[in-house]
């Protein structure tokens, strides 16, 4: 009796393992950052350790990597994104993509998508560290936009010609950038809707579960910008990638913050009124401008440039701390836009100048408030630009990954 009592405990034992070893079959190892330990879920059903999410991390966080950047991505962090979008394949009206440019050049940007073996094993890594990596799909002509939006069939084709530049890399994200140089009608802002959401259709059908991202202008929500239709692009988009910057640019009547606090959070507002928070994704600058102006005051009236006094132009972070370590100005704050800036004459031209930039305090602030707002993350333009310097890449560690 005691020796039949057990072995039938034995046995009971044996099948409870059995089971609990099926069970940890189902259980993949996604990332080094997730790692399961058990075969359920707390508060969760049987079946949950069979779910997948697009994203197992927190917060997004979603740079884009513009084809004049891939040389420096020996620089990027992997550990510190969860997105890659390469910037990226140009559009044709007709669904095709821009292989040629004048004079017979190779159009750079997918050339070095098929072409670039840096690019290349660059993608690997990256999938190596569990980042997702998307192509990204660049319009930027009113008339291709105008013709490509109102043809249905073309639609059809650049699905099928995405699904053949993604496959090349194994990728399966998807961004989308149509920017029209000002204003269009509000007929163009809803068929970009039904084409963001056949595209996401689509690549759900090809990829079983894709991430598609379209970006919008931040004054979207003010007029009809082909990104105004905030509340269709919420429901037919994965995320909307809120170009949270150029609220002056080197074009502007006077000098300021590229990406001021008061701004963004006016701006994320009212996206908020259309959107929910889960589908935004706060794009902030990795660079800033540098302005000729007329005087050293913070916001100084710009002057225009010629080729004596010098022209105002863009400036990336890399070369903004560059020009800080060699000519050491007074680095000042500016109270209403939460964002550095600095002024200084010119050695080449003895004009004084301006530059408005961001740095590691004000994009800690708006990463804070991005939590704070529960959107899904934020975004970089442009991976890159920080060359060598690692304090970004700090801070996203110390807001995002501890």
């Amino acid at each position: 009796m005691y020796i039949d009592a057990q072995i039938g405990i034995l046995k009971r034992l044996i099948i409870v393992t059995v089971i609990l070893g099926i069970l940890f079959l189902f259980v993949e190892d996604k990332s080094k950052e997730h790692r399961v330990l058990s075969p359920f879920k707390q508060q969760s059903h049987l079946f949950a350790i069979l779910e997948t999410k697009k994203n197992n991390r927190e917060n997004v966080v979603y740079g884009y990597l513009p084809w004049w950047s891939v040389e420096d991505v020996d620089y990027l962090q992997l550990d510190k994104l969860t997105d890659v979008a390469y910037f990226g394949v140009y559009l044709n009206s007709d669904g095709s993509f821009k292989k040629v440019i004048d004079g017979g050049i190779n159009e750079p940007g997918y050339s070095r998508w098929v072409n670039s073996p840096k690019l290349a094993e660059f993608i690997k890594k990256a999938k190596k560290y569990n980042v997702n990596v998307s192509l990204t799909l660049v319009a930027h002509e009113d008339n291709v936009m105008d013709s490509f939006l109102e043809c249905r069939e073309c639609w059809k084709t650049v699905s099928k010609n995405l699904k053949a530049e993604m496959d090349k890399q194994s990728v399966t994200g998807l961004n989308l950038n149509f920017e029209y140089g000002g204003q269009t009608a509000k007929l163009k802002a809803d068929q970009y809707v039904e084409f963001v959401d056949y595209i996401n259709k689509e690549m759900d059908k090809y990829y079983g579960d894709s991430f598609v991202v379209t970006s919008a202008f931040a004054d979207s929500y003010k007029g009809y910008r082909v990104s105004s239709n905030i509340e269709g692009l919420a429901k037919v988009s994965d995320g909307i990638f809120i170009m949270g910057y150029d609220f002056h640019r080197p074009q502007s009547a006077n000098a300021g913050p590229v990406a001021p606090m008061d701004v963004i959070q006016e701006t994320v507002e009212q996206f908020l009124q259309y959107a929910p928070p889960e589908k935004i994704i706060l794009g902030l600058p990795y660079y800033g401008y540098n302005w000729v102006v007329e005087n050293a005051e913070n916001r100084s009236n710009r002057l225009e440039g010629n080729d004596s006094i010098g022209y105002s132009q863009t400036q990336i972070y890399a070369s903004i701390v560059n020009m800080i370590a060699e000519l050491k100005p007074q680095v000042n704050w500016d109270l209403q836009g939460q964002t550095p800036y600095f002024s200084y004459i010119s050695p080449e031209t003895g004009s004084i100048r301006q530059i408005h930039y961001e740095n590691k305090e004000s994009l800690r602030t708006k990463y804070i408030y991005a939590k704070q707002k529960n959107l899904q993350g934020v975004g970089i333009w442009a991976l890159g630009y920080d060359g060598g310097y690692t304090e970004l890449w700090d801070l996203l560690a110390e807001e995002f990954w501890k």
